[in-house]
């Protein structure tokens, strides 16, 4: 009778053994099937992140030359107004008038380019990004690309709008 026992008891043990096996095989892979598209959407948003860090140096950068600019446009506007200055101190209509003319001609080639972007009213960091991103990818394309708030933009942008305004903005380029 001892052996009989014996093996009933054996059975159900082998029995719950192997489907333990079989729970946690199938539990890996479960896990693998959820960790493969996250680390995919991992890779993803690190690749936009460098992507936008790119783009905002490349404006940084831009709007550093843009200052650059206007620094040297200041000095040599500072430059004609002194000519300007002892032109008419002195009553010489001949040197005020090439002094006039000569700067009208040189300042519309030194005036840098106006920025093409005006965000500071916009409080939302990610949307600000956004459209530095786009402007960046606009600027690749050889588009012009434009960017003109009047008023305070102050609305938290929800991820639905922030990739609606994303697809618009593709598109448009």
């Amino acid at each position: 009778m001892n052996p009989t026992l014996n093996l009933s008891i054996t059975i159900p043990i082998n029995m719950f053994l192997d489907s333990i096996w079989l729970v946690e095989l199938t539990f890996i892979f479960l896990l693998i099937i959820m960790i493969y598209p996250l680390c995919r959407y991992f890779q993803q948003l690190r690749t936009q992140h460098e992507y936008e860090s790119r783009a905002t140096q490349t404006y940084v950068t831009k709007l550093e030359q843009i200052c650059s600019s206007y620094r040297h446009f200041q000095h040599d506007y500072k430059n004609i107004l002194a000519s300007l200055a002892l032109a008419i101190d002195t009553k010489n209509l001949c040197e005020i008038e090439e002094v006039y003319h000569s700067f009208l001609s040189e300042s519309t080639s030194a005036l840098p380019l106006s920025p093409t972007l005006n965000l500071q009213l916009i409080t939302d960091l990610n949307l600000r990004s956004l459209l530095v991103v786009k402007n960046q990818y606009a600027i690749d394309s050889g588009l012009f690309f434009k960017v003109d708030i009047a008023e305070k933009f102050n609305m938290t942008v929800t991820l639905d709008l922030y990739r609606t305004i994303g697809i618009l903005l593709d598109n448009a380029i």
